[in-house]
């Protein structure tokens, strides 16, 4: 039998017009002209809701070959659209991800204090360009060391040890003195770990600032 045949018998013997089934199915009254002509049909959702409708097993309406292979298209076609849309949308998400990681880790780089900074090897009695400081850092999970900023005041060396959040901690810093050119390393008398004070606000730091700040630990000075 005809599906558009069927659906307008089912109707009839219903005694339903077009217009009253339109509404119970939440669609135009033309959606239905169109079943019951054989020039549309109704897709897996809406034919559940005309078997109960009708009072009928879907697969007596499903008895089609062609609703069954239109059915089948429409599926495959659907796969495919969510399986681009999934390689569209995945990088994406990924990216919004990485920008917002990396907005929150900026928005929140801070100043180690002294008192969580310790002095892992001595230092050499004489400094040279290949003198590597190697702190370790004690910080809360998910935050580790990261930038180091050494400003010279005349014969002192003052280091300003920074943290950021990391999913993977990084508890140790190694600062090579010779990686800093702004650093004279035979003119320096003392090397100074310094924290607080104007250093959580400031982005330029004076002589007399970051001489008089209270948080310092001296952790090398010349013989």
């Amino acid at each position: 039998m005809n599906l558009g045949y069927k659906f307008k018998e089912l109707r009839m013997q219903q005694n339903l017009t077009q217009e009253e089934v339109a509404k119970k199915l939440n669609v135009s009254r033309a959606t239905i002209s169109n079943w019951e002509t054989g020039r549309a049909y109704p897709d897996l959702n809406l034919l559940l809701d005309l078997s109960h409708l009708f009072n009928v097993s879907v697969d007596s309406l499903l008895d089609n070959p062609v609703l069954v292979n239109k059915m089948s298209t429409d599926m495959k076609h659907g796969r495919r659209f969510k399986a681009k849309l999934l390689l569209i949308t995945l990088p994406l998400l990924m990216f919004c991800i990485f920008l917002s990681w990396i907005s929150f880790v900026t928005a929140n780089k801070s100043i180690i204090s002294v008192d969580r900074i310790e002095l892992n090897s001595q230092l050499p009695k004489v400094l040279t360009k290949n003198t590597t400081i190697n702190l370790s850092v004690n910080t809360p999970n998910f935050e580790g060391a990261t930038d180091t900023q050494l400003t010279q005041v005349k014969d002192k060396v003052y280091i300003i040890q920074y943290s950021e959040p990391k999913l993977f901690n990084s508890k140790k810093s190694s600062i090579k003195l010779g990686n800093y050119k702004n650093i004279k390393i035979d003119k320096t008398n003392q090397i100074i770990l310094v924290s607080g004070g104007i250093l959580n606000s400031a982005t330029g730091y004076s002589e007399d600032e970051l001489k008089n700040l209270p948080s310092q630990k001296i952790i090398w000075q010349a013989s």
